[in-house]
């Protein structure tokens, strides 16, 4: 409801208040479930990227040719998430980030352009360093090394929150 009410206070029309309060919802189930069992599901991938889709479907002038440019966004994320996944892998010989997130970045394709993105995904980064540091601070660690913090819900919501700057015209 608090997606729905953002967009409805900022003058959005109806199908964009729809789809910012889809994205909260699924936004908040995927940072529970993620911080809890360390999972991203398919459910919540599927849901968000079909948020997305219906939303360039509807935003779009060309639909068809939205929807495929949006496709297409999708597999470059993916494939530069899964390339930085591996050379993480190479490099220190451990996995730091799982398939559900680089999964999730197929929702980010039919939501944000490009430069967007990059800006999402620095957020998202912030936004997780500093949820582990207060999670330091909280448990009176003085060191990283065992706090957990999960990607996925940091970055759907910055996703999400970056989706909202860019589809609402007052920004």
């Amino acid at each position: 409801m608090l997606g729905f009410a953002t967009a409805y206070a900022l003058g959005c029309d109806y199908p964009t208040c729809a789809a910012a309060a889809g994205l909260a919802a699924v936004t908040t189930r995927i940072a529970f479930i993620d911080l809890k069992m360390r999972v991203i599901t398919h459910l919540d991938i599927a849901m968000m990227t079909a948020i997305g889709l219906a939303w360039v479907c509807w935003s779009s002038p060309e639909p068809v040719s939205g929807c495929i440019s949006a496709l297409l966004r999708s597999l470059g994320y993916v494939a530069t998430f899964q390339i930085i996944r591996l050379a993480h892998i190479g490099l220190r010989g451990r996995e730091s980030m799982g398939l559900g997130d680089v999964k999730l970045i197929i929702a980010a394709g039919p939501l944000l352009p490009v430069q967007a993105f990059a800006l999402s995904v620095a957020s998202a980064a912030a936004l997780g360093l500093s949820f582990a540091m207060l999670r330091m601070w909280v448990r009176r660690r003085s060191s990283f090394r065992y706090v957990y913090v999960p990607l996925g819900g940091t970055l759907a919501a910055a996703i999400s929150v970056a989706w909202l700057v860019e589809a609402i015209p007052v920004f």
